[in-house]
């Protein structure tokens, strides 16, 4: 993995690897128990650190095999990952974090489907309010953060609203 940061405000980073999002060991956001993806994030602080806002592009491969291809062996389906994080810390001890993100279809069975270029954008929730949760060849989770320190002690929780079906 590659990290620029050029000030204090602003840390692109380039790599091979996996992200996390979220509190806790796991994250119902984005997690890192999954295998290594090629990914490039954008990482924003401001208001002293307070605001943080990231953005993460990722090339994601299912094990499920393309029915028609053009190699020997056939490849495997590929979807193209967005996620967006916007993090505030109300307090010192009080954390809210919102979080958007998006699987989307990037070939069909026979491997010819043009990809939406709208997975650039870099606005939260702008992905899924164009897409809503209905949509083929998308897959959408919007997701809440929030985190309370007392002392060493620290509660923690998630919700998140997803259109993925089960298995998908």
């Amino acid at each position: 993995n590659v990290s620029y940061v050029p000030n204090d405000y602003l840390n692109f980073q380039i790599g091979n690897g996996n992200q996390f999002i979220g509190n806790g060991y796991r994250s119902m956001l984005l997690s890192d128990f999954t295998v290594n993806y090629p990914f490039a994030k954008v990482e924003t602080n401001f208001w002293k650190n307070r605001i943080q806002y990231n953005i993460i592009y990722a090339l994601h491969q299912n094990l499920y095999r393309l029915m028609a291809f053009n190699t020997p062996e056939a490849t495997y389906e590929k979807n193209i990952g967005t996620y967006h994080y916007l993090d505030f810390a109300i307090t010192e001890n009080i954390q809210i974090g919102l979080f958007e993100g998006n699987l989307w279809k990037r070939v069909d069975s026979l491997g010819s489907h043009e990809p939406d270029y709208l997975f650039l954008n870099p606005v939260i929730f702008i992905n899924t309010a164009a897409k809503g949760f209905q949509q083929e060849g998308f897959i959408g989770i919007a997701g809440i953060n929030a985190s309370f320190r007392f002392g060493k002690q620290q509660l923690y929780g998630q919700a998140v609203l997803s259109n993925a079906k089960p298995g998908a």
